[in-house]
Order: C-alpha cells, then sequence, then structure tokens
C-alpha cells in the first residue's frame, strides 16, 4: 500500500467501524469515531505515518467541546480533537505502538490486532469518571505543576487547564490559572511585535501572531465575564 492516505482514510476506518460500533462509538469524517459521554466525548483517531511504509497508528484520547463554548467560538472555528490521547497497544494506551500496513493483508492483520486491544482502550475511558478527573489528567500530562507566575511556557496548556478547572467548578483556582495565561498570551504577543520591529513577518509569522492575538482577546474575554 504505501503511503497512500487517501486509500487508508477509507480502508482503515471501514474495518475497524463494526467493533467500535458494538462500543457505541460513531464514525466522524474519515478516520475519527466519537462517543458522546454528556461533558466530554471519547475519540478514536487512526493516523497513517508520514514516513512512507503505510505503517498507522490509533490515537485513543478525549475532546472536551465545552471548552469551545468557553471560548465562545463559532461553529466554523470548531474541530474534533483530542485534548488528552495516547497511542493504543498491548502494553496500554501510551505505548507508542505503530501498525504494519504496506499491503492490504497487513492491513487487514493490522486491525484485527487493534481490536484485540479495544478492552484496553475501554478500561482507560472508564478512568474518567467527571471534568475533574479530565482536568488531574491534563495537569499531569503538561506537567504545569511547576509553572510560575512570571513564567512564559506552555500557554496553551495552561489556557486549557484554566477552563477545566472552571467546568469542574473551581471558580477561584480557575481565574487564577487563567490570568497566568493572560500575562503569558501578552508576553507572546510582544515578542512577537518585537521581532516584527527588527524584520518584515512573512505571511506565517503573521498567521500566528493572529492566532496568539485571538487567544489573548479569548482570555481577556473570559476573565472579564468572570469578574
Amino acid at each position: 500500500m504505501g503511503y497512500d492516505y487517501g486509500s487508508f482514510s477509507k480502508a482503515g476506518p471501514r474495518l475497524l467501524k463494526p467493533a467500535v460500533q458494538e462500543l457505541k462509538f460513531k464514525q466522524l469524517s474519515g478516520v475519527a469515531f466519537a462517543r458522546d459521554r454528556s461533558q466530554w466525548v471519547d475519540g478514536i483517531l487512526l493516523q497513517q505515518s508520514a514516513h512512507g511504509g503505510g505503517d498507522f497508528c490509533v490515537n485513543v484520547g478525549i475532546d472536551v467541546p465545552a471548552l469551545d463554548d468557553l471560548r465562545m467560538r463559532a461553529p466554523a472555528e470548531r474541530q474534533f480533537g483530542l485534548l488528552i490521547w495516547g497511542r493504543l497497544g498491548p502494553d496500554g494506551v501510551d505505548d507508542g505502538t505503530w501498525f504494519p500496513a504496506s499491503d492490504k493483508v497487513e492491513l487487514e492483520a493490522s486491525m484485527r490486532e487493534v481490536q484485540s486491544y479495544l478492552p484496553i482502550a475501554e478500561a482507560w475511558y472508564r478512568k474518567f469518571l467527571s471534568i475533574e478527573d479530565i482536568a488531574a489528567e491534563y495537569l499531569r500530562r503538561n506537567d504545569l505543576t511547576h509553572i510560575e507566575e512570571d513564567e512564559h511556557l506552555s500557554t496553551v496548556a495552561i489556557t486549557n487547564y484554566g477552563l477545566l478547572l472552571q467546568l469542574a467548578g473551581h471558580l477561584s483556582e480557575s481565574r487564577r490559572w487563567l490570568e497566568i495565561a493572560r500575562a503569558q498570551w501578552a508576553f507572546v504577543v510582544r515578542e512577537n511585535l518585537r521581532r516584527f520591529d527588527k524584520r518584515k513577518p512573512g505571511k506565517e509569522a503573521l498567521s500566528y501572531h493572529q492566532s496568539d492575538l485571538e487567544q489573548l482577546r479569548e482570555v481577556e474575554a473570559m476573565l472579564d465575564r468572570t469578574a
């Protein structure tokens, strides 16, 4: 099969679909499957390697659509993505397994192997019983416990963690993290402008800057609403 994402995006989901449907997952567009858990969504994403050979992995994770609600994003700005995720394999989620799929026979054999690991994924999903559980796991995975107010690191993760705390009902703690996020986004925007003063930015740099500016404005708006 080689590196042929078009073929893989059709054949891969078709082979996996019957097994995940039994677990109440529904196929979204392309290689994504989702299962509604009320406040969040369990997700499975198939990903083919970009390095050729047709190898693929199975990303298992959680999407929290309410984060977009808090950001007040328009429907066109929203997309299914995994906030917390890992690669499924025989040793669990996060074991980094890539499955061979150089031809049809190999792909079918690999998909049968993937199906045998679905109980492992189910056990991982069952760990999360609340948004608070998701927030705690997000904090652990992103190693945010060392963050201080004057650090300008992990800005996206800090923002997401602040929003998860808000969803979990920890409002004062949420506000503290969002204030750190605001300071960090402001720093990022100032640094962008400082670089632009020294060198005219290209299209890609301007696009990143616009995204950073929008993130800053979103955090500022959320803090204003919860003042």
